[in-house]
Order: structure tokens, then C-alpha cells, then sequence
């Protein structure tokens, strides 16, 4: 579990430009851009407020959602993705989301 979480630790950023922090490799990008593609692709959700980093294919979702279905499905979708080890998700509800309904 040490190695998991020494993975877990080393994923971290605010970049939803395509950034890696520290050392990125080509398979972390094109893991990163097909996970961003899916997401951006997929109707049900939206994913504009989560930002998606990876690490030696363990990848980190940060950011807001407007639903406990979108959190779920967008950790889901992530988690099979060929090629991603593990997904940690800091994904966190919107709260102001329920005050404009």
C-alpha cells in the first residue's frame, strides 16, 4: 500500500491545459489527452470544472460537478480507460449548483 500511496502523492496540479507537474512522459499525455477526449465526448456529463492530471498512469481528478451520477460516472469512465493503473478522485459537489435551482 506504501507504493500506491507514494503514487497517489506524487499526482498533483491545477492543469487543465495539458501540463504535467514535474517529470511527464509521452504514455502520461496520451493517457491524459484520450481521458480528456472521453470525457469531453460524453453527453451525460459535464466535465468543463475537472481537471485531470497523470502520473506514471495513475491519474488524479480535481475539481466540481453538479451531481453525486456525474461524480460517479466521470470516476467510472476514468477507471476503464486501457491503460490508467489506478484514479483517485478529489472531485467535490457543487454546493452553489443547488441554489440556482
Amino acid at each position: 500500500m506504501g507504493s500506491l500511496r507514494n503514487k497517489h502523492s506524487a499526482l498533483s496540479g491545477d492543469d487543465n491545459l495539458g501540463e504535467l507537474s514535474g517529470e511527464c512522459n509521452r504514455d502520461d499525455l496520451l493517457l491524459r489527452e484520450a481521458i480528456l477526449e472521453l470525457l469531453h465526448k460524453h453527453v451525460e456529463i459535464d466535465s468543463s470544472k475537472v481537471r485531470v492530471s497523470v502520473k506514471d498512469h495513475f491519474v488524479s481528478l480535481t475539481g466540481t460537478v453538479d451531481s453525486e451520477q456525474s461524480r460517479a460516472l466521470i470516476t467510472a469512465l476514468v477507471e476503464n480507460v486501457n491503460g490508467v493503473e489506478d484514479v483517485v478522485s478529489f472531485i467535490e459537489l457543487d454546493k452553489g449548483f443547488d441554489s440556482l435551482i
